[in-house]
């Protein structure tokens, strides 16, 4: 997940809301409402405050509390900011739209709601006739949702897991394992949230696996932060690499493989990334091998494998092996 992702994002949100109130919020309140603590519910404020946003506080003579509002002319429907003239170009427009698809992993969440409002209120800002044009644009790119996962329902753990990165803390989870299918109760020490194939993950340190972790967020059945216990960031955990030098969301021991392609498919091999570092050889009958050091071997063999006879593992042996056995296997069932 990028870094404004990382925030707490839907209690960050939801704070506007109460400090929309004709009336204000007090501290007591945020914490009811956002299940925080006394300190997070200042926090809370003094981010809206660090954005440039003008809060006033005042004296409740009725409660004899103190309260909190914002300005009011954030507070309406219509725009809110004053802005100079907006005037976006088409690759402008097509990277909003590029944005918004990408919003599909918070499908059917709170946060689902703030990003189509904070669309319809781009549209507002903007000159007159942007409307129009974003209505142009949108059917140049269509986002196919079909293998994205559902975070319905998830709102809590999302933010649960954001208040612990941002305050170090560790937190005992109940995670659905597919490896084995068990719900497995342990402690984590949650590091960064990550999106793949329309997913959403999450790297965490787990003291009793001594080792880092993937863990879908969909699968965490139960979430609870433990408030005294600091952890310190692995001093050589990088993220980044560890996402470079993997094939999907497996991240085991890097393996060194060449495969063959035919020459139906050498041009699709040819057209991206798969590792840092690969190298292609063009063959004289038009086919190609693909070399690279990467982990992931499960998610490996099955790629290959999706390509069926236009593909062959030439190294690893054991894994040339592997998807032998695989295939007689397949044949023998289709039989």
């Amino acid at each position: 997940m990028s870094n404004t992702r990382g925030r707490n994002i839907i209690k960050f949100l939801r704070v506007f809301d109460l400090l929309c109130r004709s009336n204000g919020v007090s501290i007591r309140e945020i914490e009811e409402d956002l299940n925080v603590s006394r300190r997070t519910a200042y926090r809370h404020i003094n981010m809206v405050e660090d954005l440039g946003f003008l809060v006033e506080q005042f004296d409740d003579q009725v409660s004899n509390v103190k309260r909190w509002r914002l300005d009011k002319k954030y507070c309406r429907k219509t725009p809110l900011l004053d802005l100079p003239d907006v005037r976006l170009g088409p690759q402008e427009l097509i990277a909003l739209i590029l944005l918004r698809g990408e919003s599909r992993i918070f499908q059917g969440t709170e946060l689902e709601l703030y990003i189509d409002s904070a669309f319809d209120k781009i549209e507002n800002m903007a000159p007159a006739g942007m409307g129009s044009a974003l209505e142009k644009y949108r059917p140049l790119i269509l986002m196919n949702v079909r293998l994205s996962k559902s975070l319905e329902g998830k709102e809590q753990v999302v933010e649960t897991l954001t208040d612990a990165m941002l305050e170090r803390k560790t937190c005992r989870v109940k995670y659905h394992s597919f490896m084995d299918d068990r719900e497995k109760t342990f402690k984590i020490a949650p590091l960064h949230f990550f999106e793949h194939n329309g997913g959403l993950y999450i790297f965490v340190n787990a003291p009793s696996f001594d080792k880092i972790l993937t863990l879908a967020v969909e699968r965490i059945n139960e979430i609870d932060i433990n408030e005294d216990d600091i952890f310190e960031y692995p001093a050589d955990f990088d993220p980044d690499a560890l996402l470079s030098g993997a094939f999907g969301v497996v991240f085991d021991d890097n393996i060194n493989v060449k495969i063959w392609f035919s020459a139906s498919q050498a041009r699709y091999i040819r057209e991206r990334q798969w590792a840092s570092g690969q190298k292609i050889t063009e063959n004289s009958d038009g086919s190609v091998i693909l070399e690279m050091r990467i982990s992931g071997r499960y998610e490996i063999k099955r790629w290959v494998m999706g390509y069926g006879p236009d593909a062959q593992v030439l190294e690893p042996i054991d894994l040339r092996k592997e998807i032998v056995q695989d295939v007689v296997k397949m044949v023998e069932r289709y039989r």
